[in-house]
This record gives C-alpha cells, structure tokens and sequence, in this order.
C-alpha cells in the first residue's frame, strides 16, 4: 500500500469498517463510496479479512495491517531486494516467510567459515541513535536466552542501512496445531507438547524476557516431536527500534491471540504470555480460535471490544473434560491479576491433568481432590470392593448359579453330540495339516480352513446335511479372514450338496446362499452375488428368523448400490433396520448401521450417512467385550466418507484408530491391512503430507501384492490409482499414466468396465492425458467415461457432472470452444443448485470454472470465483492442499489483471516455499508463480 492513512484518516476508516461489516459482502457498495481512494482501499482490506475463512491469509492479512497502520516507519520489504544481501557474515538468499513485523530469510555464512543454514529476520529500520542503542542492548539480552524447546539467536546487530537483524536457529517443523492435526494427537499428547512450551516460556520468563507473539506459528514441532519456540521478543526489538513508544507498535502481535490489555497498548509483561499459552491451548482443543476472523479484525478499531468472556473448549469438544477446560480458561482471564501467576505454574496445572491429579484451576474442595485420588487408584479400591461384596452375597450367588446349571445341563445334552463332532473335526485338521511341514511351522489360517474343506468331504460322506453345514461354516470363515475367493469354490460347494438333498432344510441353504453372495460381492461377482443375495432374501421371509433377514437384507442393499439399484438398495437398509431396532441386539444393529451408511453414500446422502456411521460407531463402542474387527471396518467405511466431505482432520483420526486395531489383529499381511494402509495414505495425501502417503500406499502395495492372488484385485487397484492421482497433482502425468493404465487393468480383469471404480480412475486418466497435452486422446476418454457415467450414476449425479465439467474445460482450454465453456458452466450451476455452494463438489468445480472464466480475461467473475473456493475450502483443506494453491495463485492472477497488483502480492504472501517442494520444475503452477512474479517486477 503506497499511502499510510493519517490518524484522522484511521478513525474514517473504522467507522466505514462498523457501518459496512455487519452487511451481506453482496450489499456492501463500495464503489459507491465519497471518500479518497487509499480509505476505500483499506476498509476493503479489512473487510476481506474480516470475513476470510482462510486462518493463514487472515493471520498475514492481520499482522500486515497493524504493521502499516501502527509502525508508520515499517517497510514493506522485497524480498528480491534482500536476496544476496548480506547481514554481517550472513548473506539471505530465499524468503520463507514474513508478517507485520519482519521479513524471515532463509540465509547461510557467506565468509566461508563453515557451512550453517539460519533464519535471517529483518526488522523495521532503526530511526535514531538511541532507538539503535536501545536495539543491541535487547539482541544481548535475547542472545542469553539458552533453552531446548526455544530457537536460539546466534548473531544480531543494525547494518549499514540502519536495518535491524537477526540471525536465528533454523528450525524445519510445523506449526503446533498443524502439527496436532496431521498426527491426529489426542489431547494428552497435545497438552503434553503444550507442556514443553510453557517450560521455555518459564525459563525466559526468569531471565525477564517476554515473548509478546505466542501464537501456532511461532510454536514449531520437528520431526522427532519437539516443540521449538521462534520470534522470541520480537516485538520488544520492534518496540526498541521504534520512534515512538509502546503504543506505537502496541499491536506488533496477532490480534487473534494477544491478551485484552496488549490490545490497549500496555507494556510487554508476563502475563500476555500466559493469556496466548492459553489462547493455544484453547485452539489444540477445541479445533477453533477463541476469536474468529471478524472480530480479529475488529479488535484493530476496538481494543477494548476484547475483554468479551472466552466459551468453555468443551463447547466445541466434548473430549474435553471440566478440569482441563479450567485449566485454559484461568490462562484466558481478562484481568492479568487472575491468571496464572507464572508459566511454570500453568505448566505444573497441565501437569496434574495429565496424572489424572486435582487442578489449582478448579476449586473442588474435598470432595473433587478424594474423587480424583479414586480415579488414580481404581485398581486396589475396586478390587477391596469386590473381596467385601464376594463375602456378603457369596451364598446367595452359589444356589443361583446352581439353578442355572441344571437349566444349562438339558441345553448342553441336546447339542453335545454335535459339539464333540466338531471338537473333533477341528482337532484333526490340525494334525492333517503337519505332514510334509518344516518342524519349526504352524500351519496357516488358509491351510487349516482348505485342508479342513477337503477333510470333510471325507469324514462326512455319508451325512450331506453335516457336511453342507461344514462346508458353509469353513466359507463363511475364509471370507472373514480375507480370503473371498476360496470361500466362494468352498461355498459353491456346500450349495450343491444342499440342493442334491430330498430333504435339505430351507433355512441352512438360505444362509449358505447368504454368505456365498457376500464372498461373490468381496471377489466383485456382482452380477452372481445378487442372484444368491435376491434369492437368500426370499427363502429367508416368512421362516421366523428376522435376524438372518436383515442380514441378508442389508447385504442385498450393500450388493445393489454398486450397480447402482439405490432405491432397491436403500428400501432393503431400511427395511432391515426396522427388523433390528426390534430384536434386541446392538452389534448385529451397529453393523447394519455401518451398511446402510455405506449405500447413503454411494446415493449422495453424505450427511445422514455421516450421522448414521456415528451411531453405529457409538453402538460399537458400547458392546462388551469389544468387537475390535467390527470397529475397524466401521471407522474405517467412516474415514472414507469424512475425506470425501473433506472433514480432513477427522478422517485421518478414525484411520488411525481403524488402523491401529487391524495390527493388533492381524501378525502378518492381510487384504485388511493393505486396505487399512491404502485408506490412510490417502487421507495424508490430501492434507498435504505427499511423501508419507507415498510411504503408506507402498506399504499397502506390498501386502497386497503378497495376496494378490488370494485377494480382492480391487484394493490394489485403488492404491495404484491413489499414486497416480498424488503423481498427477505434484506434476509427473508421465508416471502417473503408469499408475492409472496399471489400475484400470485390475478393474477390467475385476469388476470390469462397467463399475464406478472403472469410472472414476478413466476421469483421472482423462485428466492426465489433458496435462500432457494430448487433447484428442484426453477427449476420447471423458467421452467414454462420460457416456457409462450416465448409464451408472445419472444424469445429475456429482460424477456425472464432475466428468461433464472437465470435458468442457478441455474444449475450451485446447480450442476455445464456447460450447465446452457453456457445458462447464452448465454442470456447475448444477452441481451448486443440488448440493450447495460450499459443497466438496462444488468447489471443485468452481474451480475448474474459475480457471476457464480467467484464460477467457474475464477477470471479476473469475475473482469471486477464486474467492469462494478459498472461503469454502477452509478449515476442512490445509494451506499446502492443490486446491488451496491454485485458487490462491488464480485468486492474484484475477487481481493482477484488474491492475490490483499489491493486493495480488498479499494473496500469495500466504503460499510458503515449502508447500511447493513436492512439485516438479516443470509444475503448471510454478509457471504460473513464475508469470505472476515477473509482472510484479516488471
């Protein structure tokens, strides 16, 4: 911004900014505005803030603002100017990042000493000898300042420039509550990692150096875990070398977590810092910023509007219980005075929460402290409890328990006939399955059930019936240890011998029909596995068994949405459910539950399949013992759908959670495992985080790849198409063409072309073929894909659309059709008018769109555009999502072109160095960085 607004001109604009905020952003006229140009320009600014959903532009925006407004000396530094400048010994040679306060340059030693990588922070220059005075005394103060969990200055000083700089640790790690996100911490390990931080703050503290700026971005987490604490007095070097006094740089902090009275301009002191460990502490919980982005930046017209009272955590996470929210909200007080007295007493609080001690925070009195000393020692008080109530109703306990044995005995005589046949039948497999075995091996899971096929072929020959029953039970077992294919032969077996039989009961070859068309379904029978299921249904009605029909129901239901049948398909869910919410059996009801969830997705229904895998996970959960197999399905099923609504965050917990319970399940490779892996990288992959997806779906490649035969073909073909698309994205469309050709050949040898899966990676490969360029063959694909999309989904379904949309851009991209603008348009409208303007879907497209409407220059539709895909994919979307980044780097391409250059610069502040790494050179985004940065120079 060339012109700084005068006092006079501030108090205009914060009134301009009261009258218009509050307004629909379509009603706020502007343009129609009698004020000068550079007042108009600053209330826009503070209203795009002011209603950003991006915490990261809003945190730049911000922090930007208050340096102009409050430091009329700051520079608004290039930092192609600083590139090759050199700072003492040091010279800077890439920006890394910047705020209100200082550029930060990514420097080494240029004198050749040795070979050491830093952190060049640049400050305000130094307006008079007593302000350069005042600045070294602070950076010899700072350079004492020695703790692990704090980023430690190495050399400081004011140039020849009178430009003040220091020379930091260069610390590689993410932002705390990035951090927390992307590992999906529980909340002891967050307040652990909180812990380490308020032991630093402790220490500088007692050396009576305040931070002043305790906030995520300047609490930085390594790879080995580690909290490191960055900037540290900052603002008292920009306070030193200021020409005015502390209300001059008064907000040299992030109005979004700074303390009531460091708004009001008063003196750096202990207690702000205790206020911001709160303040994260607030976010690490509950998943918000106890100021939002309008009143952040409200709070630069009114200070005094921040001593509003801060919402319990537990408001927005019921995980957190009543002491930890104490806990944070004593830290967030409005009077100083009624804080923590210091940051070791606020550590030491943390620390009884995690030891499960009473807290100073809450004032429970005798009752609270007994209660939270039971809590610790539950094992001895219960196990006294137990040995006084054992002696009071021991008699009592022996005659009911001998009533119900002899109930028990008439059940046991009737079954212990068959039971010792089995006894001895599963007995004998494993003695048959030791011949010919090295003396060291046990006999597989696989070899034990196929052994045990083939010996009861033998052993009941002469009862089919037996035999029928056996051959089903060995079925229905290969398919839950993941081996589909077997089970069917084995159940296909097990049919025949039922129909041979006269007088074959109907109930057991209704449930052998069951379970061979679910093994049909897992090996993508499809059109096998609903005859069995259809037919399993039919002979099920009527028999008295409602259990076994809502089975059979819900897997016809789940058969039926892949073809898709979804209205069939739904009614079946529907229709078993009612039968289960009247038998009294809440794991048979969750596992319906999950089901049902399965196919409301595959009809679009993400938000009542979302609510309808909650209370089947809740269910889950409930039963005792847990059902550990059951839960990691259903979590799992639940992350799938939460990465497609992209609920990034959630997702990646429940994929955790899923996968920590497959590997406690399975000891060795599994086609569980490999889809638990696969489900996983994927979630990585969209948060940003390329190479551990990588590491995960290679992973899951080499379960599956050991299990391809026994396997579902399927799975591996959803990790090859998940490398593809991670390939596609960072700028490799020649490898990824590999991975989408691999992919698409295991469907075709699977469910074959005509599956939604074969649709989906064809879209992919249609994309990829367009970055290459090779538009006909790109055409041919989406046309084909296209045609068998409307013939699967429909017409106005999100895929169909999605396919229609990218056929579009294509024509209007490679030949400037109007018609391909037209269609991309068209399925836009379409996909907003079905699910919503902030839909997944819809920003997607919006995308797509806003790209098209800006090669064609239209440039203000092409801005809001942009603007509504960055507002919608925030929180859901981290800063480093492709998403993120091309609607930014469109977002200042738009702005560019309506000859609003340094607004443009401001939008991709936001976009670190280090979110490109994963990109290669030849990245269409990079090139488009690279055109963006030569206008601004030219």
């Amino acid at each position: 911004m060339n012109e700084q607004p005068s006092r006079s001109d501030w108090q205009r604009i914060g009134e301009l900014f009261d009258r218009l905020v509050d307004l629909p952003p379509e009603k706020r006229d502007l343009a129609g505005l009698d004020e000068p140009p550079h007042i108009v320009d600053w209330v826009e600014r503070m209203l795009e803030a002011a209603d950003s959903d991006d915490r990261q532009l809003l945190d730049h925006t911000v922090q930007r603002l208050a340096g102009q407004l409050f430091a009329a000396q700051a520079e608004d530094f290039d930092s192609a100017v600083l590139r090759g400048r050199r700072f003492g010994p040091w010279e800077a040679l890439d920006e890394i990042g910047r705020g209100g306060m200082a550029v930060v340059m990514h420097g080494r030693r240029a004198d050749g000493r040795f070979d050491k990588d830093v952190a060049i922070k640049v400050l305000p220059a130094a307006g008079t000898a007593r302000s350069r005075e005042r600045l070294v005394d602070e950076i010899r103060i700072l350079a004492l300042l020695e703790h692990p969990n704090i980023a430690r200055l190495i050399d400081g000083g004011v140039d020849e420039q009178d430009t003040p700089y220091l020379v930091m640790e260069y610390v590689e790690g993410l932002p705390i509550t990035e951090y927390c996100r992307r590992h999906a911490l529980a909340l002891r390990d967050r307040v652990t990692l909180l812990s380490q931080v308020a032991e630093a703050v402790g220490a500088a503290h007692r050396q009576l150096i305040v931070h002043c700026d305790i906030k995520p971005s300047n609490i930085l987490v390594d790879a080995r875990g580690q909290a490191r604490l960055v900037d540290f007095g900052i603002a008292a070097l920009v306070s030193a070398s200021a020409v005015g006094g502390a209300g001059e740089t008064a907000l040299m902090c992030s109005p979004a977590y700074c303390a009531p009275e460091q708004l009001e301009g008063r003196r750096p002191a202990p207690p702000q810092d205790i206020y911001g460990l709160g303040a994260v502490l607030f976010e690490l919980l509950a998943g918000e910023r106890i100021r939002d982005a309008a009143e952040a930046t409200r709070l630069l017209f009114h200070p005094e509007q921040a001593r509003r009272p801060i919402p319990s955590p537990a408001t927005f996470n019921r995980a957190v219980d009543r002491d930890l929210a104490a806990i944070c909200l004593r830290a967030l007080d409005n009077d100083p005075g009624r804080r923590y007295r210091s940051a070791d007493a606020f550590g030491a609080d943390l620390e009884r929460w995690s030891q499960g001690r009473a807290v100073h925070a809450r004032d429970g009195g005798m009752a609270y402290r007994w209660g939270k000393w039971f809590r610790r020692n539950w094992l001895p008080v219960s196990l006294l409890a137990l040995v006084f109530m054992a002696l009071v109703s021991g008699a009592s306990l022996a005659l009911w328990q001998a009533q119900e044995a002899r109930t028990a005995q008439a059940r046991a005589e009737q079954e212990l006939e068959r039971a010792t046949a089995m006894t001895d039948f599963v007995t004998g497999l494993f003695e048959a399955a030791r011949p010919g075995l090295p003396a060291d091996r046990v006999p597989s899971t696989r070899d034990l059930l196929l052994r045990g096929a083939e010996t009861a072929e033998t052993r009941f020959a002469d009862q089919p019936g037996q035999l029928a029953r056996m051959l089903t039970v060995i079925g229905e077992l290969l398919t839950s240890v993941g081996l589909p294919g077997e089970a069917s032969e084995v159940l296909d077996r097990a049919l025949e011998v039922h129909e041979r039989r006269p007088d074959a009961d109907p109930g057991a070859i209704a449930r052998a029909r069951l379970v061979y068309g679910e093994s049909l379904h897992y090996t993508d029978r499809l059109d096998e596995a609903l005859v069995q299921l259809e037919r399993a249904v039919e002979a099920l009605r009527g028999q008295g068994r409602p259990a076994e029909l809502a089975r059979a129901l819900h897997a016809f239901g789940f058969a039926a949405s892949n073809r898709p049948r979804l209205e069939e398909a739904l009614a079946a869910h529907a229709e078993a459910l009612e039968l289960q919410r009247r038998l009294d059996d809440p794991a048979a009801l969750a596992l319906g539950l999950s089901a049902t969830a399965r196919t409301r997705q595959r009809a679009g229904e993400h938000e009542l399949a979302a609510e309808t895998y909650r209370e089947s996970i809740e269910l889950l959960r409930q039963q005792e013992p847990l059902d550990r197999y059951s839960l990691s399905v259903v979590l799992s099923d639940y992350g799938v759908l939460l990465r497609h609504m992209d609920r990034l965050e959630d997702a990646q917990a429940a994929f955790v959670e899923s996968l920590e319970i497959s590997e406690g399940i399975y000891s060795g490779p599994h086609v569980t495992l490999g889809q638990r892996w696969n489900n996983y990288g994927a979630v990585l992959a969209s948060l940003g985080d390329r190479r551990a997806a990588i590491d995960a779906w290679q992973r899951a490649r080499e379960i599956l790849e050991a299990l391809e035969e026994q396997g579902n073909r399927t799975v591996l073909a959803g990790v090859a198409n998940n490398l593809g698309f991670v390939l596609l994205e960072t700028g490799q469309a020649d490898r990824a063409e590999a991975q989408f050709e691999r992919s698409l050949e295991l469907l075709e040898a699977t469910v074959g072309r005509n599956h939604g899966f074969h649709v989906s990676v064809s879209l992919n490969l249609g994309r990829c073929l367009a970055d290459q360029a090779r538009v006909d063959e790109a055409e041919a694909v989406f046309r084909d894909a296209l045609a068998r999309a409307i013939d699967f989904y429909g017409e106005d379904d999100s895929r169909t659309l999605s396919i229609r949309a990218h056929l579009g851009g294509l024509r209007w991209r490679h030949g400037r059709d109007p018609g391909g603008l037209t269609m991309l348009q068209a399925a836009h409208d379409r996909q907003v008018e079905q699910a919503g303007v902030n839909d997944p879907a819809s920003l997607r497209l919006a995308l797509e769109l806003a790209e098209a409407r800006l090669l064609a220059e239209e440039f203000p539709a092409a801005r809001e555009l942009f603007r509504r895909v960055l507002s919608g994919s925030r929180p859901q979307l981290p800063p480093g999502h492709l998403q993120v980044l091309r609607a930014r780097v469109g977002l200042a391409e738009a702005l560019n072109g309506l000859d609003q250059p340094d607004r443009a610069g401001e939008v991709l502040d936001a976009i670190e160095p280090t979110m490109l790494v994963d990109f290669a050179a030849s990245h269409p985004l990079r090139a488009r960085l690279a055109r963006l940065d030569a206008a601004f120079e030219g």
